[in-house]
């Protein structure tokens, strides 16, 4: 049988089968770009960043019009102990309703769905703008993927007009969530200073007091309560060190880092500034720096057409509402919301990154069957 002529579980068995951990493509998107090329897709390979370590990303579209784009990514998380998997995560193994590998639902399941989706709805509809935005830089610094073909899109003059991302995002069941924005993300590293000294005599300055007391403030302090579509910002403290490794020296700072998932009442550069004042009325001595990388809270209008489009096209397929949510981490969403709306939908959120990651296989046709459904629909929606 052709190659070309593949079904949708052969497909997510085949992309799970390239082991591109991040931010290595691994052949995975030079193998999607030789598939839609035969489809009739004009394809581009977008390679950016440094020469050592080029990222690789993949831009296809076939006919104009409204432009309606499948976006994702093929880069995978590291596996973590091989000696836990109840099989060799870049098998592609099938297990009854099961197919097991990494990324399989974190989202080469999601590319899988998508890509056939948009195949078989072409072969009857050959004149409508389909498109596909797929990177190898997502789940690392994000630096040189998606953010990247944007520019390169707009540089080009080309647009899109209503975007889905195929990541993970049911929390249940099947369809059970849509994904309409995510939280910001935000880095810092705070580092309180003292007077070294000899822990027997007392001409020193101890960073642990003032440490501590900002302690109680980042862990307990409310930032906000939240609004209708975001829950309440969260800090999280992810290490406290002073590289002391002997036993009579008070040491001369205390490092503390700590990330922010913040909701649209901040951005990361207001949140700096309001810790900063916070942290001032318990010492002068200090410095908060904001880590390069932070991603910004985004949001689509849950009224815009397409996005109703989309929450019909789940019920109809599934029998019930998808409810908006900005629940979960940051994705390349927040990439593309400025230049069209962008919703989220997939397979298992709480499988992702998950020793023996599976797809259940009647998930991933509905999956199929809600992006046909909607390729339908949003393109019946251009010619009323």
């Amino acid at each position: 049988m052709s190659p070309y002529k593949i079904d949708l579980v052969g497909l997510a068995k085949k992309l799970i089968e390239f082991p591109s951990i991040t931010p290595y493509s691994s052949g995975c998107i030079e193998y999607i770009d030789d598939l839609l090329k035969h489809y009739g897709f004009k394809t581009h390979i977008l390679k950016f960043g440094p020469e050592y370590q080029q990222i690789t990303n993949l831009y296809a579209y076939k006919n104009q019009g409204p432009n309606l784009c499948f976006g994702g990514h093929v880069d995978v998380v590291p596996c973590g102990d091989l000696e836990r998997w109840k099989y060799p995560p870049f098998s592609g193994q099938v297990d009854g309703d099961r197919l097991y590998g990494r990324g399989a639902v974190d989202m080469k399941g999601g590319l899988a769905a998508m890509i056939l989706a948009a195949r078989d709805y072409l072969i009857n509809n050959d004149t409508d703008q389909v498109s596909f935005l797929i990177t190898s830089d997502e789940e690392g610094v994000a630096k040189y993927g998606t953010k990247a073909v944007m520019e390169w899109l707009e540089d080009k003059g080309m647009r899109m007009d209503f975007c889905i991302l195929g990541e993970p995002t049911y929390q249940e069941y099947f369809g059970d969530s849509l994904q309409i924005g995510r939280r910001g993300s935000a880095n810092f590293v705070l580092e309180v200073y003292g007077k070294q000294g000899h822990v027997a005599y007392d001409n020193f300055s101890n960073p642990h007091i003032p440490a501590n007391k900002i302690l109680d403030f980042l862990i307990d302090d409310i930032l906000d309560t939240g609004n209708d579509m975001f829950p309440a910002s969260k800090l999280n403290i992810t290490s406290i060190d002073t590289s002391n490794i002997v036993t009579n020296i008070v040491p001369e700072k205390t490092s503390i880092r700590f990330n922010v998932r913040f909701n649209n009442l901040h951005s990361a550069h207001s949140l700096k500034l309001f810790l900063k004042n916070k942290i001032l009325q318990i010492t002068p001595h200090f410095k908060l720096e904001l880590l390069e990388g932070e991603s910004e809270p985004f949001i689509t209008n849950i009224k815009n057409k397409y996005v109703e489009l989309f929450q019909q096209s789940i019920k109809q397929i599934t029998g019930r509402k998808a409810q908006p949510t900005t629940y979960g981490g940051t994705s390349d969403g927040r990439f593309i919301v400025d230049t069209c709306p962008v919703v989220e939908f997939g397979l298992a959120s709480n499988a992702a990154h998950q020793v023996d990651e599976h797809l259940i296989i009647s998930d991933l046709e509905k999956l199929y069957s809600v992006y046909y459904n909607f390729l339908l629909q949003f393109f019946d929606a251009q010619s009323k």
